[in-house]
C-alpha cells in the first residue's frame, strides 16, 4: 500500500471520529443530520477506498461520465440529509412526548 493511500485512509478516520463526536455533544438537528451525513459519506470513501485497492480498479476502466456521477452524488447527499433531518426530526419529537408523559403532575 502507498502512502498516499494510508494518508487518505488516516483523514477519513479522523473526518468520521469527529463526526461522531459532534454527533454525541450537539442537541441541534441540523447539525446532527450535517454530520450524519459526512459520516456516511467518510465510511462510504473508507469502503470505496479499500474496494478500489482490493479489486485494483484503475480510472480509465470505468466506462462512465463523471460530471453526471457526480451530479448523481450530490443528490444522492442532498436526499440522505433531508432523510436525517426528517428523522431526527420525528424522534425527537417522539422523545418530547415521552418527556411529557413522565413529568410530575401538578394539581391546583
Amino acid at each position: 500500500m502507498s502512502s498516499k493511500f494510508e494518508f487518505n485512509v488516516f483523514l477519513i478516520v479522523i473526518l468520521a471520529s469527529i463526526s461522531i463526536i459532534s454527533i454525541l455533544m450537539t442537541k441541534n438537528l441540523f447539525k446532527m443530520a450535517v454530520f450524519l451525513t459526512i459520516l456516511l459519506d467518510s465510511v462510504l470513501a473508507f469502503f470505496l477506498m479499500f474496494s478500489k485497492s482490493l479489486l485494483f480498479i484503475s480510472a480509465s476502466d470505468i466506462k462512465m461520465n463523471y460530471e453526471i456521477l457526480g451530479i448523481i452524488f450530490i443528490l444522492f447527499k442532498f436526499l440522505l440529509f433531508i432523510l436525517f433531518m426528517i428523522f431526527l426530526s420525528k424522534h425527537s419529537k417522539e422523545n418530547d412526548s415521552m418527556e411529557k408523559d413522565f413529568r410530575p403532575k401538578h394539581y391546583d
